[in-house]
């Protein structure tokens, strides 16, 4: 742990018993001039100041985008080796603070605060590896390429691939189509820069230096350098011959099942910790411990298991899961006695009533889509239960739907509580 400066010591002993007041004030001050001594600060403040500190990321982000403008802005006089090293500083600050629960939050336009993270620290970005001209005019000033130690690769390559994590763990939906092309296309510009400025030509050499480097120590985070590189390498080569796809991976290991698979992290509203898509529950904000628990913990395990071996022998005999079209599930429901009809005009969420005769009738929207889906798996479910004469509960429909979807609630109803 890094020794604080003599002013930032002094500011801590002064506002130590201030709680989130002093933390925000340490923290703006350490941003701007010393971002290694962010960890010190949070041990030092405690998690229950972090709560106390609502105006927290508001300061961090004015003080990040103040502190990499100005190390960018230096960069001819400083030189690429100690801008590299302030910059990965800067970046393992922010990811700090965002581990304790300074960036939980949303701003006031309901976009989340990691988000504004993400377009301050990138923007200045594009000055230090700017894209290459697309015509050469021989009036223009010579471009000028700074030396870059080997030494200095990898915190070059880890910079990135902290800004690459802000936007796995933001809402991907409020970023733009062509601004992630833009970012994309950052990626490689800087992949340019640094291989130009260290006399780099390979990935072979790429690799041995950054997976050389000592290991990223950020609290309740695990970064994969290997993930990070498989992605720029393959973005390089599509940039290339716009056929190479980039793998679906991510910079951030699940804290569930550990896997750097899938590009999108999600925090659970409860435990707070960040998931993968195979690890969190669909159609809500928690993982799948959270999601199960509370809902099919209740149920009585024969009840659990006889859904579960019900679910899993009709997706069998139909042929169903979350890809199947629509017309596989109308034969199936019409075997079962359920006449289904599609129409723009029937409530979104589907309408089931029987008529005179006692025919059961399903009345939906026909779109091939996941929410589609659920609502035929809940049909079928309903028309499973009516067949052998159980009671109707809600839950154990959702149970029923969560199998067949393919949904592991199984396992995650063993999952051990995890205090938040």
């Amino acid at each position: 742990m890094p020794e604080l400066s003599a002013e930032l010591s002094q500011l801590v002993e002064e506002t130590r018993t201030k709680g989130g007041r002093g933390l925000s004030k340490c923290a703006d001050l350490a941003l701007r001039s010393d971002p290694k001594s962010v960890r010190g600060i949070l041990e030092t403040f405690g998690p229950a100041a972090v709560g106390e500190a609502s105006g927290l990321w508001r300061t961090s982000l004015a003080a990040a985008g103040r502190r990499v403008k100005s190390t960018i802005d230096d960069v001819q006089a400083r030189g690429l080796d100690r801008v590299m090293d302030d910059l990965f500083d800067l970046f393992a600050a922010v990811w700090t603070l965002e581990s304790s629960g300074a960036f939980w939050h949303h701003d006031d336009e309901g976009l989340p605060v990691v988000n504004r993270f993400f377009m301050t620290l990138e923007a200045p970005l594009h000055v230090l590896a700017p894209p290459p001209p697309k015509k050469i005019k021989l009036d223009a000033p010579q471009r000028r390429i700074l030396p870059l130690s080997e030494s200095k690769v990898a915190p070059a390559f880890d910079t990135i691939m902290f800004l690459q994590a802000l936007l796995e763990v933001g809402d991907f939906t409020r970023v733009p189509d062509r601004a992630r092309e833009k970012h994309y296309l950052l990626l490689d510009d800087w992949r340019r820069m640094v291989w130009e400025s260290a006399r780099i030509d390979s990935w072979a050499r790429t690799r041995e230096l950054v997976l050389a480097a000592p290991s990223i120590e950020i609290p309740a985070r695990r970064f994969s350098r290997e993930a990070a590189l498989a992605l720029f390498e393959a973005n390089h080569r599509h940039r290339q011959d716009l056929i190479t796809p980039l793998p679906n991976v991510s910079m951030l290991a699940c804290q569930k099942c550990g896997r750097f698979e899938g590009r999108e992290r999600t925090r659970c509203e409860v435990c707070r910790r960040m998931f993968c898509g195979r690890c969190r529950a669909r159609q809500s904000e928690l993982c799948l411990g959270d999601y199960a628990r509370p809902k099919f913990a209740k149920l009585p395990a024969d009840a659990r298991s006889g859904a579960a071996a019900a679910a899993r022998k009709v997706c069998t005999r139909f042929r169903l899961d979350e890809h199947t079209r629509d017309d596989s599930f109308v034969r199936a429901l019409s075997e079962m006695g359920v006449e289904v009809a599609f129409a723009d005009s029937n409530p979104a969420e589907g309408m089931e009533a029987m008529d005179a005769k006692g025919k059961w009738h399903f009345r939906l929207r026909h779109h091939e889509q996941a929410s589609t889906k659920r609502l035929l798996f809940g049909a079928i479910a309903r028309a499973h239960f009516r067949s052998t004469g159980t009671t109707h509960d809600p839950d154990l429909e959702q149970y029923f739907i969560d199998i067949c979807l393919n949904v592991p609630v199984e396992d995650a109803l063993l999952w051990e509580v995890t205090p938040s």
